[in-house]
């Protein structure tokens, strides 16, 4: 069952959100989709009006009180139109014998986070241009939503030819791929939920280290974007039992090891730019241009606001 999201027709953003109740029925979910919704234009003037479909897949039905507090607060608000509420039950159990716990092997817990992420992915599935993985308890810094309209046209622009995916944050959270990609990418999860973690499997794909995924993609290649656009404000893990803390905020550079080596933007190749790899840049593209320029006029000691005074 769905609800919500006035159909546009073909947005440029889907934002998949996999979502459980929590213990305590803790309210992580509320501050993510509210910062979402914080930087959704009501304006319909502005170039991202109705470009964005949240899909918030709750895979306990019936048992979420957040989310169905929530589903009823955005799909009566007046950011409607972005919102599309999904509840799903999923597989529970399956026939794999891994140990519980072993945390290099998935357990029957992460092998059931996978499948909530599987049945996200097929939810969200034509909906929009490009797909962005979210979970439920990261909020989106400010401006997260226009940056990725600039890091998808420069990746576009480096990459003409395409890519397999961009990393913006870390995790689960925060690597986007193309809508056309969803469906293999979900079957992929679903192939070998047993073998790796799903936040494991992801990074896997989008770097072709299989060659399942090397003859799917083509040549195609990751990306790594310079600065993290969303913060971790969880400390209870839906996927592992550990308390999750030390993650980085708001802008803070996305290097190895917050984020796997070979998806991580690598500051000796690309100390200038704000993508990488950097190398096929366009001449008539700029570095990263707010950080460039501001870098630039600090070395020909230029101000905007005249010199100090002493």
């Amino acid at each position: 069952a769905g609800g919500g999201g006035e159909k546009l027709g073909r947005r440029w953003l889907t934002i998949g959100i996999p979502t459980v109740p929590r213990h305590g029925d803790l309210r992580y979910l509320e501050p993510t989709l509210q910062a979402i919704a914080d930087q959704l234009p009501l304006d319909t003037g502005d170039p991202l009006y109705g470009e964005v479909l949240v899909v918030v897949l709750n895979n306990k039905p019936g048992t979420h009180k957040v989310f169905d507090e929530l589903k009823a607060k955005f799909e009566g608000g007046p950011h409607a139109l972005y919102f599309k509420f999904v509840e799903q039950s999923i597989q529970q159990d399956d026939t794999a014998h891994n140990p519980e716990n072993n945390a290099n092997v998935p357990s029957s817990k992460v092998r059931r986070q996978t499948r909530a992420v599987i049945a996200t992915l097929r939810a969200s599935a034509g909906w929009g241009k490009y797909f962005l993985f979210m979970e439920d308890d990261f909020v989106m810094c400010p401006h997260a939503i226009r940056a990725m309209a600039y890091i998808t046209t420069k990746a576009n622009a480096y990459f003409p030819g395409g890519w397999s995916g961009i990393r913006v944050s870390h995790g689960l959270c925060g690597i986007m791929v193309n809508d056309g990609d969803v469906p293999e990418l979900a079957n992929y999860l679903d192939q070998h939920q047993a073998r790796r973690p799903p936040d494991h499997l992801l990074p896997e794909w989008i770097h072709a280290e299989k060659d399942q995924a090397a003859a799917y993609l083509k040549g195609r290649r990751n990306l790594g974007y310079r600065f993290n656009i969303m913060e971790h404000i969880g400390s209870v893990s839906s996927l592992r039992a550990s308390k999750q803390e030390g993650w980085p905020g708001c802008w803070e550079e996305l290097v190895f090891p917050l984020v796997f080596e070979g998806e991580a933007w690598n500051p000796k190749q690309c100390s200038a730019d704000d993508l990488w790899p950097c190398a096929t840049r366009p001449a008539t593209w700029p570095h990263d241009w707010p950080v460039f320029h501001v870098r630039h006029k600090e070395r020909e000691q230029v101000t905007l606001m005249g010199p100090r005074e002493k």
